[in-house]
């Protein structure tokens, strides 16, 4: 099965994203050292430089596991490879792909412009939706998606919480 981090290391790799974004937000730049944004080191400059975005945690569950898990293992394992393949894809440098369960990944994003989300999602929701060959059938499948920004004082867990939580509303439990 997909060799993918667990809670515990995206929970490190987001604490690296809250920091970097909250640097990025006290010293009003776009988290560019002076050196290397000029602009930063100038208050009328600063004040030009847009607003960081914050990190931000999707939840991404299979809604269709129950089809899996009527496969053999190995089927099972295939499918969830192809699907942890499809999403690695969609990973930006600086992001974190991520299954806490066999059912669910969650990415987490270093930047991302709360505009910006419903594409993502759409995305990750294409991906998924493209049909597998499963034991010779094609299967398609779709994902229900949670997803939270970052806020002041939030920690990684409770990001990764919240977009979980966020989940379980989609998924209608």
């Amino acid at each position: 099965m997909a060799n993918l981090p667990g809670r515990s290391e995206l929970a490190r790799r987001i604490e690296t994203m809250l920091i970097d974004w909250r640097v990025a937000g006290e010293s009003g730049s776009s988290g560019l050292s002076a050196e290397a944004n000029p602009a930063a080191a100038s208050p009328v400059g600063a004040s030009h430089l847009p607003e960081p975005k914050p990190p931000a945690a999707y939840a991404i569950g299979i809604v269709d596991y129950r089809r899996l898990v009527e496969l053999d293992e190995e089927g099972m394992d295939k499918a969830i490879d192809e699907i942890a393949w499809r999403l690695d894809k969609l990973v930006r440098s600086g992001d974190v792909l991520g299954m806490i369960a066999p059912d669910t990944f969650l990415l987490g994003t270093a930047s991302m412009a709360p505009s910006s989300a419903g594409v993502v999602m759409e995305r990750i929701s294409g991906a998924v939706a493209m049909p597998l060959e499963i034991n010779g059938d094609a299967v398609s499948l779709r994902v229900a998606i949670g997803l939270a920004f970052a806020f002041d004082g939030a920690s990684p867990e409770a990001m990764l919480s919240a977009a979980e939580r966020d989940l379980q509303r989609s998924l209608g439990d």
